[in-house]
């Protein structure tokens, strides 16, 4: 079994302040991936099995962060789109099948099997928390993302939910924290994760 894998990253970052209290983040990113595994020295008549996903990543996600004493706000909308192709190659030997005689033996030739599947992956959310804290050492998170997950392919199709978050974080000793969440999420795609 030989399994490769590579990848091409180029991102571009962008921070804007508007004030002390209110920024503005941008990031866009081109992947391009390559993965294959090869599984050789197989029983006869295969020669070997060849998977090939190349797959082509645009992404881009925009977030601003508002800052006061009491009340934080983190609000931002993604888009990510893969584009990607699932290859199945099969090489098979010559197979010579004998026969009693007089009968000559039957020859099939070497022949290769490829199959191309689409694996094109659309993905948007868009979300906002806010982050309270009535106390020094006390903070209440409150938040909703949305996500829309459209796919082809070998994927399981298209998926759109409402994710609602709840978290508390208390510090009642210095040096001490206690932290509590509850929370919805979709998880995005290996290519595209940050």
């Amino acid at each position: 079994l030989r399994g490769k894998e590579e990848r091409n990253t180029y991102r571009l970052g962008l921070r804007h302040n508007f004030s002390m209290s209110s920024i503005f983040l941008g990031s866009f990113t081109y992947q391009t991936a390559d993965f294959s595994n090869r599984t050789s020295q197989l029983a006869p008549p295969v020669n070997f099995i060849d998977i090939q996903e190349p797959q082509t990543s645009l992404s881009g996600e925009v977030q601003h962060l508002f800052r006061s004493r009491y009340v934080d706000f983190v609000s931002g909308v993604g888009h990510f789109n893969i584009e990607g192709e699932f290859k199945t190659i099969l090489d098979f030997q010559p197979l010579i099948i004998r026969r009693p005689p007089p009968l000559p033996p039957i020859m099939i030739p070497a022949r290769t099997i490829s199959t191309e599947e689409d694996n094109d992956i659309s993905h948007t959310n868009l979300y906002l928390y806010s982050y309270i804290k009535p106390l020094e050492n006390l903070t209440f998170t409150l938040g909703v993302s949305g996500d829309l997950l459209s796919t082809d392919g070998r994927e399981v199709g298209d998926n759109d939910q409402v994710n609602p978050k709840f978290g508390v974080t208390w510090n009642p000793f210095p040096g001490t924290t206690v932290r509590g969440a509850a929370f919805r999420t979709l998880k995005r795609t290996l290519l595209t994760n940050q």
